[in-house]
């Protein structure tokens, strides 16, 4: 763990190890996103990503915005949360594992600011089971929040956990309708969550209503494609 000022920073254990991933670029160019640890360039534009989110998030009151489709979204979700961090303390629930601390600081560089402030608004807690998510949502977010006086906070691979087979599907639905439940109470409340969660892998038996649970419970759902033409993040209708 690496302090910055008063803001302890973790970083990550592991790299994204998700398949590459062909990106195309607004202006047409495609790469291959194996890993965010591999990329050297800014793979998209700002303008394209970021009217569609700031609606969801500068509206009055608490919302659960879902963002669900292509699987760049954990890119698109470290430019977000940048774009965020210049304006307000913000908090990052890393259940996916995928927290970037070089390629935030390489997105602050790009917008010409000062990375250390930027990382100082920045607060990241890190969940390895559906029990520590469980916990943290439940017993430390709210807590947490209020004393750093911060009104928003993004969660990546919220439903990752939940498909592990190594956990009873009774137990893990019981375990996600509580983390929801904390949610929706957050919420009501005035607190904004921004929920990262690309395309599921397709599940089985019991768990097939799983995504369905977490959907519903969304005030706003917004979908990131890859169309010829570029990423793009819109609304659902």
């Amino acid at each position: 763990m690496e302090g910055y000022g008063n803001m302890p920073i973790m970083t990550v254990a592991q790299p994204f190890n998700r398949k590459g991933t062909q990106i195309r670029l607004p202006m047409g160019e495609i790469i291959t996103q194996p890993s965010l640890f591999e990329i050297k360039k800014p793979v998209l534009s700002w303008d394209c990503l970021i009217p569609t989110f700031e609606e969801s998030v500068t509206e009055t009151g608490g919302r659960l915005v879902l963002c669900m489709g292509h699987e760049a979204l954990f890119t698109v979700g470290h430019y977000l949360l940048v774009w965020r961090a210049l304006q307000e303390r913000v908090f990052w629930v890393d259940n996916a594992n995928v927290f970037d601390l070089s390629f935030i600081s390489r997105l602050a560089k790009e917008l010409k600011q000062d990375v250390k402030q930027l990382l100082e608004r920045i607060h990241i807690s890190r969940a390895f089971t559906i029990h520590q998510l469980q916990s943290l949502i439940s017993d430390r977010l709210e807590t947490d929040m209020k004393k750093n006086n911060s009104r928003l906070c993004f969660i990546s691979g919220l439903l990752d956990g939940f498909f592990d087979e190594e956990v009873s599907a009774w137990e893990a639905e019981g375990v996600l309708r509580q983390v929801v439940k904390k949610l929706r109470l957050l919420i009501d409340k005035g607190y904004k969550i921004i929920v990262l969660a690309p395309n599921p892998k397709v599940a089985h038996g019991e768990r097939k209503g799983f995504s369905n649970v977490l959907s519903k419970s969304a005030d706003r759902i917004l979908i990131l494609s890859n169309p010829p033409s570029g990423l793009v993040l819109e609304r659902k209708a």
